[in-house]
């Protein structure tokens, strides 16, 4: 399903992003960021890690984007086709990679596959983030090398759950500090 608008904003220290996901539904996410906080993160000694975001709504990758912001030591890097992602993967050495399975130039689960095949590529571990609920897609895409599935809309706490399975989560920016309302 396709966003119909999308609205970023800011407000003092606190970044929010508006989705409008279709007439008569929102959800927004409110991330605080108090001086306490980036402080400690500061303090923190945290190796940057990059994770590559293979999903071609805009919206989409501007959630995430917000989402990711309170993990400084956390980059994300957006590819919008499968193209994009395949040619990412291999620059920016990813330490985690979330995939969409309905991509515009072929599905999520052929860009896995070619993941797994490649000897370079096959120990990034790779969660999908979609939409796509039904078992039988989760099914194929655990079954191809995903080592997690995570439906869209997700629930914050258990994506930062699942999340930090994979990639080091600064104890700052634990997920009840999130706010998501719909």
């Amino acid at each position: 399903m396709k966003n119909n608008s999308a609205q970023d904003y800011e407000s003092g220290k606190n970044l929010a992003a508006g989705l409008v996901v279709q007439k008569g539904h929102q959800f927004t996410l409110t991330v605080p960021e108090s001086e306490s906080q980036l402080d400690q993160a500061d303090n923190q000694e945290f190796e940057t890690q990059r994770v590559l975001y293979v999903e071609d709504n805009l919206s989409n990758a501007r959630l995430m984007t917000a989402i990711f912001r309170a993990q400084k030591h956390l980059e994300l890097c957006v590819a919008t086709t499968a193209g994009q992602g395949w040619e990412m993967v291999n620059l920016i050495d990813p330490s985690l990679v979330l995939l969409d399975c309905n991509l515009p130039d072929k599905p999520g689960l052929e860009l896995l596959l070619e993941f797994k095949r490649d000897e370079r590529l096959r120990s990034i571990p790779v969660i999908v983030v979609s939409a796509d609920a039904t078992a039988g897609q989760q099914q194929r895409m655990l079954e191809a090398g995903a080592l997690a599935y995570v439906t869209k809309p997700f629930n914050i706490v258990k994506f930062w759950t699942v999340l930090g399975q994979f990639v080091n989560l600064a104890p700052t920016t634990a997920p009840s500090q999130f706010q998501a309302t719909a």
